[in-house]
Order: structure tokens, then C-alpha cells, then sequence
């Protein structure tokens, strides 16, 4: 279980800690996590300060591409807002303009990655 998937953001390590957080978008890497895989959720990887939080098992590893707050697509499908609303929960964000936000000043828009879901063991 080398594979990893490292947080800094304080409000996604309450959602992890709480376990109310099963989601995570992030850059294409060039390597998959493997759904059906166990991977931990860290922080502070390569510091003095780095720890475990919790092992996963990913259930979902999709494309997704962020244009707007009303333009989220996941594995090709244009979600509704309710959808596009239930996604920022579960990614610990408080409402979709902050989790655009945050991929706008990030990363630029539109963003293109990949969309991690998993469960607590």
C-alpha cells in the first residue's frame, strides 16, 4: 500500500478526521490509485511532521473537468446542481463558489483531473 494521497487544507483534515469527507480531485497523476485498492489519506508527506490519518479503500477514480459554478462534469456527464452540490460536501467544502474558487486560484479554469472517491474502512 505505497500509494498515497496527501492533505495540507485544514478543513479537509477535519472532513478525513470526522470521516465525513469521501472525495478528493486532484491533477491527472500519472499513476492510478486502483479502485478496489486501500490507500492512506496522510499529511504533511516528505516533513518532519508527516502522519498517517486513516487507510481507504478507493471506490470511484474518474475523469473530471471544473468549468463554473454551474458546469461540473465527472466521467463525461454534465452534473445538475444538486449533484454538483452533493460533490462539495463530500469534498469538505462549505459551498460550490468556494470549492471553484479554490480550483480557479489553484489551478486556473477550466481545470481538468481526476475525481478520487473512497470508503473508511
Amino acid at each position: 500500500m505505497s500509494y498515497i494521497l496527501d492533505f495540507q487544507e485544514s478543513h479537509s483534515l477535519e472532513g478525513i478526521e470526522s470521516r465525513q469527507k469521501t472525495v478528493t480531485i486532484r491533477p491527472k497523476r500519472k499513476r492510478v490509485l486502483g479502485v478496489g485498492k486501500q490507500r492512506w489519506l496522510t499529511q504533511g508527506n516528505r516533513t518532519d511532521q508527516f502522519r498517517r490519518l486513516v487507510c481507504v479503500t478507493i471506490t470511484q477514480e474518474s475523469p473530471v473537468r471544473i468549468v463554473d459554478t454551474e458546469e461540473v462534469w465527472v466521467d463525461g456527464q454534465l452534473l445538475s446542481k444538486e449533484e454538483i452540490t452533493d460533490l462539495v460536501r463530500a469534498d469538505g467544502e462549505k459551498d460550490v463558489e468556494a470549492f471553484v474558487a479554490f480550483f480557479r486560484d489553484r489551478y486556473g479554469l477550466p481545470f481538468e483531473g481526476t475525481l478520487f472517491r473512497w470508503t473508511y474502512e
